[in-house]
């Protein structure tokens, strides 16, 4: 147990979240039926809200996305987040949008306090052939090239230190690859019913998908470990002759994994694949 919860778990189970330091608010919709936002109405000095950063207003406070494991809105019941600091001896990430700033803040309940999320920046495959942003806590990235085996540009990003092999859906990824001969291999829904992450996830649904010259499936696995969901599209790039298969997949937060994607289409670039070597055969 926490030694920060330990004295409160108590009060908490019975709806006071008065140790955090934070006083939360829990908005409904007109009919009370359904949770739209939980804001901060005000922070206790040095407490551990306090330490963090949060940012308490009776309307402008900062809106609650992320309290360790749990996602906004549904997930940040007052027992749920008492569970959370009572089974978490650590740090804990938490999550906020600050309304009156317009800005993503992250940090750790004890443990760094809040900071603006970085801007995105451009990450692009050697020779740059296909590139776009990423978060900008996504510095660990490796670029991707054709070798013997395969023909696809690309790259993977992730928070620094990821580790593909071990760290796959236990942390935020995108994975970026454009390929001409997959595009020749299979249809785009059938490139991605291929791909099973049940694993990490209980729910899947394919969808058709169109983005600009793009045009394929989209599936989406959600009800997935440690508050992630994943998107992973399968699109054919109609702009170009021969027209390559763009892969995009993408883990990250319930809440912004959308975002996350619309935002690497919005700023993707696809180029024509470089000429192969050839030798000259004259002289």
């Amino acid at each position: 147990m926490g030694s920060d919860a330990s004295d409160y778990v108590s009060r908490l189970v019975e709806g006071d979240a008065e140790h955090l330091g934070a006083r939360l608010r829990y908005v409904y919709d007109e009919d009370e039926k359904e949770l739209l936002f939980v804001d901060a109405l005000a922070v206790d000095p040095e407490s551990l809200a306090d330490r963090l950063g949060i940012f308490g207003h009776p309307t402008d406070g900062d809106v609650l996305l992320r309290f360790g494991g749990l996602v906004a809105p549904h997930d940040l019941a007052i027992r749920a987040i008492c569970q959370e600091m009572e089974e978490t001896s650590g740090p804990i990430p938490i999550a906020v949008y600050r309304y009156i700033e317009r800005q993503d803040y992250d940090g750790e309940l004890r443990g760094r306090p809040l900071e603006i999320v970085p801007d995105p920046f451009f990450v692009v495959s050697p020779d740059q052939v296909v590139g776009t942003s990423v978060p900008g806590r996504w510095t660990g990235y490796s670029q991707l090239a054709p070798d013997d085996t395969v023909d696809f540009y690309g790259f993977r990003a992730g928070l620094p230190g990821f580790d593909f092999q071990s760290n796959f859906g236990r942390e935020q990824y995108m994975r970026l690859l454009v390929s001409l001969d997959l595009a020749d291999q299979s249809t785009t829904s059938e490139r991605l019913e291929a791909e099973d992450y049940s694993g990490h996830c209980r729910r899947r649904e394919i969808q058709p998908a169109s983005i600009g010259t793009l045009d394929g499936h989209v599936q989406m696995w959600s009800d997935c470990s440690r508050g992630f969901e994943f998107r992973s599209y399968a699109l054919v790039d109609l702009g170009q002759k021969p027209s390559p298969l763009v892969l995009l997949l993408v883990v990250d937060e319930r809440f912004i994994v959308d975002r996350t994607a619309k935002r690497a289409f919005d700023d993707l670039i696809v180029q024509p694949f470089p000429a192969p070597n050839s030798e000259d055969s004259e002289g």
